[in-house]
This record gives C-alpha cells, structure tokens and sequence, in this order.
C-alpha cells in the first residue's frame, strides 16, 4: 500500500476515535459506573424506611385496633393474674399502644437518619486516595472514607419525614371505621422519633463515630 494512502488512513481512523470520544459522557465509563453504584446507594439504604412505613401502615388498619388488641391483652393478663380488674386491663392496653407509637417512629427516625447519611455516599476511594461524593470530608477530614458523622442538620430532616408520615398515618386511621386519628399521637410519634434521634447520637458519642 503506498504511503500516502496508509497516512490517509491513520488519519481517517484517528478523527472517528476523536468523534467517538466527543460523543461519550466526559468520564466515560467511570462516568456511567459511578450513576449505577449511586442508584443502587439509594435503593440499599431507603428501601428498609419504605418497607417500615408500609408496615406502619398497615399497622393503622383494623388489624390492630383497640378492639382487637384487646381481645388478646385482656386474656394474657387474666390468665397471668386472674383477679386483675378492667380498669387495671385497660392501662396497660393504653401503655402497650402508646408505646408502640414510639418505638415504631423512633425506628423510622433512625432509618430515614441511616439513608440521609449514607444514602446518597458513592463508593469510597482506595487507601490513600480522596473519597467522591456527599461522604467526602465528612467522616472527619479530606478524603476520609470512614462512615459519614453526625449532622444536625440531616437529624432534623429525618424528624421532619417522621412527623410528616405521623400525621398522614393518623389521617389514614380517621379514615378506618374502627380506628380514631388523635393530634396527641403524633405527639407520641414525634416523640419517639426525637427520642430514637438522640439516643443515636449519644450512641456514636460514646462510641466517638463523631
């Protein structure tokens, strides 16, 4: 082949790399590879509150109303203590209720607090190099890969997403016939979550996570 001609083709073939390259993402495969991971980031970590609102939701159905509930508390405690009054029956029915209230958003608090802080992190970078992403900096310097630290602010949003749910749950149960949407629920609700907050905090604390 003359040598004109195989300089013509290098150069026809280095000006449809160049128009290839142009065409891709600017980071290319990495680019794509780092759109994946951070998806599946958020599918790992907001999946569990999704699946624990759907519980709660199906917890505000007739499934356990009072009435219900009732009819297996009442028996438990009579067979436990036989001469046990109503009266006596019924408090323990309102601290077994009330306290569900509580644990149930404190464990969502704790869970939308986890996606916030961990959620939206890409894969952390190799020994030595700089990590990318919303966890750069944040687990205590530059390039710190270490878990995300604490922030009051990321806290305060998953009070808001539990308080915001408590009061569409209790709207839902105003909706069920054998169910009541009471206001002091969700203060119970938003206390849980503010109590399942600050005890993660003192936790990582005590444990110096931040």
């Amino acid at each position: 082949m003359p040598v004109s001609c195989r300089t013509a083709l290098g150069a026809s073939e280095q000006v449809s790399k160049q128009r290839l390259t142009l065409r891709l993402p600017p980071s290319g495969a990495n680019w794509f590879h780092r759109r994946v991971s951070r998806l599946g980031s958020y599918a790992r970590y907001w999946t569990p509150v999704i699946l624990w609102m759907a519980l709660i939701f199906s917890a505000s159905t007739d499934t356990l109303s009072s009435a219900r509930t009732s009819r297996i508390l009442g028996p438990f405690l009579r067979w436990i203590h036989p001469g046990v009054s109503e009266q006596a029956i019924h408090r323990v029915q309102v601290v077994v209720r009330k306290g569900g209230h509580v644990t149930e958003y404190a464990v969502l608090a704790l869970l939308a607090s986890r996606a916030l802080r961990r959620g939206g992190s890409r894969t952390p970078a190799p020994r030595g190099g700089r990590a990318s992403g919303p966890a750069a900096g944040v687990g205590g310097g530059p390039g710190d890969s270490g878990p995300p630290r604490w922030r009051w602010s990321q806290a305060g949003v998953a009070l808001g997403v539990a308080v915001l749910y408590a009061i569409t749950d209790e709207w839902h149960q105003g909706l069920v016939p054998t169910r009541d949407g009471r206001a002091t629920d969700v203060l119970w609700d938003a206390a849980g979550a503010a109590a399942g907050l600050a005890g993660a905090w003192v936790w990582g604390r005590w444990k110096r996570r931040w």
